[in-house]
Parts: structure tokens; sequence; C-alpha cells
């Protein structure tokens, strides 16, 4: 933010904790109060980005992988549908993965999540897949099997968002899509050659 700022943006960084409702509604706190002399505004748009990719099979994992990458990006847009849905302008952007193509999951998932119809029922499986950590069913593929099952549940949220339109949270006043930029470095990008991966 200050480096924006140094270059003549009007840029303000805050403190956000995707797993803490308290941290999430402090900042739609702030985002309402823009008129006040510490809030800020409305955003136009919503980048969902905050994420993790961990190792392993264990229930630790899926739960905080959940927690993170779906749960987090969930509680944000609740925190603030309402707000965006009256500026009748903005947009949702979940950052996802390929790892969350259907693909990588077991047949469980690949034939459920398609076929969910609702926030609710969702995040009802994705809770169920937390508690199937325990007992050692395999979920999906890969090293990092955790991560692969919570970008898929946010592809799904963003199919579900995009799609019921009126019927949604957002009451389709709201623009939702996900994108998938392949590898990029940062501290949680495990090539060990990172020529190919993309800049921050």
């Amino acid at each position: 933010a200050q480096e924006m700022r140094d270059e003549g943006f009007d840029a303000e960084s805050l403190e956000l904790d995707v797993e803490s409702d308290a941290s999430v509604g402090r900042l739609a706190q702030r985002c309402l109060s823009a008129d006040d002399a510490w809030g800020v505004p409305v955003p136009d748009i919503l980048i969902n980005n905050a994420g993790v990719c961990l190792e392993g099979s264990e229930r630790s994992a899926y739960f905080r992988s959940v927690q993170v990458n779906f749960f987090g990006a969930l509680r944000v847009i609740q925190a603030l549908a309402q707000a965006m849905r009256d500026r009748r302008s903005s947009c949702i952007v979940n950052v996802s993965s390929g790892e969350g193509e259907l693909v990588y999951l077991c047949s469980r998932l690949q034939e459920l999540l398609p076929i969910v119809d609702s926030v609710d029922e969702l995040c009802a499986v994705m809770d169920s897949c937390i508690d199937s950590a325990d007992g050692g069913e395999e979920l999906a593929f890969g090293p990092t099997p955790s991560y692969s099952v919570s970008k898929a549940g946010l592809n799904a949220l963003t199919r579900i968002l995009a799609c019921h339109g009126t019927s949604s949270m957002l009451g389709g006043g709201v623009g939702v899509r996900a994108v998938c930029p392949g590898d990029v470095d940062t501290r949680m990008c495990f090539l060990e050659d990172k020529s190919e991966a993309l800049s921050p």
C-alpha cells in the first residue's frame, strides 16, 4: 500500500484474518462506515486471494485448508454481500486453482459437487470432508489433497453464486467469477524450479 501511495494512488492496507468472524466483521464495519474518518469504501471488486496449501491428509490439514480457502472466502462474501449488492456494479473474483478440478477428487466428490445447488448444502459437504479425513477416506489425489478439495469447494461456491442470480445472497446485483492463475512465485509454491511461475 505504501508503494502505491508513493506513486500517487489512494491506498490503504488492513489486516484481515479470514478464519476469524470477528476480523471479517471489523473489515465489514469499516467498509460500511466509509463516511467516517476511519472507514474505507465498499469494494467495487472483491478479490478472495487468501489461501494455504498444506501437504498431507490429516484432519488438521483439511480443517485449516477448508477454513481458509473455502469458508474464508465465504465469510468475506457474506459480510459484504448486502453493501456490494446495493452498488449493483460490483464483482467478486475468487482465486482458485487447477488443482480444484474435479479430476483430482475421489469419485464421490466428483459426482456430488456439480449437483450441489445451495450454499448451505455446499457448506455441509465441506464440513463432511473435514470429518471424512478423520476416517481415513481418500478425498483427493496428490501431495496436497486438502488443497484440492478446498479449491473444488471454492469453484462450486462460485458456480452457485453466479448461476443462481436473484436467489443467492448477492441478489443478482454482483458478478461472480473464479480464476485459476497457475503457479505463482510465493511462499506457498512448492515448485523446485520457479522460473516458469508467475510473479505475484
